[in-house]
C-alpha cells in the first residue's frame, strides 16, 4: 500500500484544534504531502491549512478505519483526551497500527518518514522520546494539544466532502 499524508481527528472542533490542524501543516510541509481532517467545522478546518475535509457529526472507529485502508494517511493525529482515546484506540486495533498517547510534541525524522514523539514521565519531570518504528504505517498518536504552540494561519481551499 502506498501511505501518505496526515490525517487529524478534530471532531468536534474546539480552540485546541487548530493547534492539532496547525501542528499537521508544518508537518505535511516539511514533507510535501496532503493533510486532511475529519471534522464538523470545514471553514475551519481551511482556514488552518487543511487540503481535504471530511465533515461528519459522529466518526466511528470502524468509519475511520474503513476510510483509511482507501486513503492510507501514514499518520493520524488525534487530541489527547478522553472522549477520543477509545475511537483512537479501537482504530489502531482495526488497523494492527502502533498507537501512542500522552505525548507533549511530535516532529518527523525527514530521513524514514517516523515521528519523532516526547513524551513526559514521572510526573513532568523527565522528558522521554521516542522514535515511531519507520514500516509501521498509519501511525496513531494522540498529542496533548495545550502542550502545542498556537498556530499560524495558513488558509486553504479544501476539497469537502462527507465521511464515507
Amino acid at each position: 500500500m502506498d501511505w501518505s499524508g496526515f490525517a487529524v481527528y478534530a471532531l468536534p472542533w474546539m480552540p485546541a484544534s487548530a493547534r492539532l490542524v496547525g501542528r499537521a501543516r508544518e508537518m505535511t510541509n516539511m514533507l510535501g504531502c496532503y493533510l486532511r481532517v475529519v471534522t464538523d467545522n470545514p471553514a475551519a478546518a481551511a482556514a488552518h491549512g487543511a487540503d481535504e475535509v471530511l465533515t461528519a457529526a459522529v466518526a466511528s472507529a470502524d468509519r475511520l478505519a474503513a476510510w483509511t485502508r482507501t486513503a492510507a494517511p501514514e499518520v493520524w493525529l488525534f487530541p489527547d483526551n478522553r472522549a477520543v482515546a477509545p475511537v483512537a484506540g479501537r482504530l489502531a486495533g482495526l488497523l494492527g497500527a502502533p498507537i501512542q498517547e500522552g505525548l507533549v510534541s511530535v516532529d518527523l525524522d525527514l530521513n524514514d518518514r517516523s515521528l519523532l514523539m516526547r513524551l513526559e514521565t514521572f510526573g513532568g519531570r523527565q522528558l522521554e522520546e521516542w522514535a515511531a518504528i519507520p514500516e509501521a504505517r498509519p501511525q496513531i498518536v494522540l498529542v496533548r494539544t495545550d502542550r502545542l504552540a498556537d498556530p499560524i494561519p495558513e488558509a486553504r481551499e479544501p476539497e469537502v466532502s462527507a465521511l464515507p
